[in-house]
Parts: C-alpha cells; sequence; structure tokens
C-alpha cells in the first residue's frame, strides 16, 4: 500500500493505492491517519479510487479518522469509491455522516463551500 498527498486549494487530498489494505498495512494506515489528524488539518479528502476490497478494520480506521478531523473543526469526504467500497459505505450507513462523491473534482469543490463540518451521530 502506498499513500499519496497532494493539495488542492486548501483541501489535502489523501489517495490509498492498493487494491486492498492487508493486516500489516493497516498499522501504517492508522499512523498516517494520526499524523494527518495532529496537523490540525481542516479539509481532507480521502480518495478510494483503487481499493477493491474494504474490510471492517480498514472501516473503523476511517470512521475513527473522520471523527477526529470533526473533533478539530474539520471534516473528512471520501471521493470515488469502487462499487464494492460504495456498497459497504451504504449497507453501515457512512454516507450518513461522511460525505461521499464519485470524483475528486466534486469533493474538493465540497470541501471549498461548505466551512461547517458534519456533526457525527
Amino acid at each position: 500500500m502506498n499513500i499519496e498527498t497532494k493539495i488542492l486549494n486548501e483541501v489535502t487530498v489523501i489517495k490509498l493505492i492498493a487494491d486492498e489494505i492487508t493486516p500489516g498495512d493497516e498499522k501504517t494506515l492508522r499512523q498516517s491517519f494520526d499524523h494527518f489528524a495532529e496537523q490540525g488539518l481542516k479539509k481532507l479528502v480521502l480518495n478510494l479510487e483503487n481499493l477493491s476490497y474494504l474490510n471492517s478494520s480498514i472501516l473503523g480506521l476511517i470512521i475513527g479518522f473522520s471523527k477526529k478531523i470533526v473533533e478539530n473543526g474539520g471534516e473528512l469526504i471520501i471521493c470515488n469509491p469502487t462499487n464494492f467500497v460504495k456498497r459497504i459505505l451504504h449497507i453501515t450507513q457512512i454516507e450518513d455522516f461522511i460525505g461521499i462523491y464519485g470524483n475528486e473534482s466534486d469533493a474538493v469543490k465540497n470541501c471549498l463551500l461548505y466551512d461547517i463540518p458534519v456533526k457525527l451521530k
């Protein structure tokens, strides 16, 4: 697994590059998410276009990451989920508190439009 980051305007885009995240990758992902949260970033987009499989551990990491960002007054948005990942996000109702967009451009635009973070239930 690789993690690419880029800044578009004020938005940090985090792209996970892996077909699936293995148990060995989970620690790296957790450390990366903690690093981003500690930086105090407010507007983040998590690009999942390369991730074809999402297990409950990774889902938990994403939810925990979102909570940390929201607690710091920010927002995390997901973009480009594959069909399988999109289905998992829908079944687990993640879309109720994390915005999900079909492409990176729309996700970044949404981050820039709103300064009010989504409140987690």
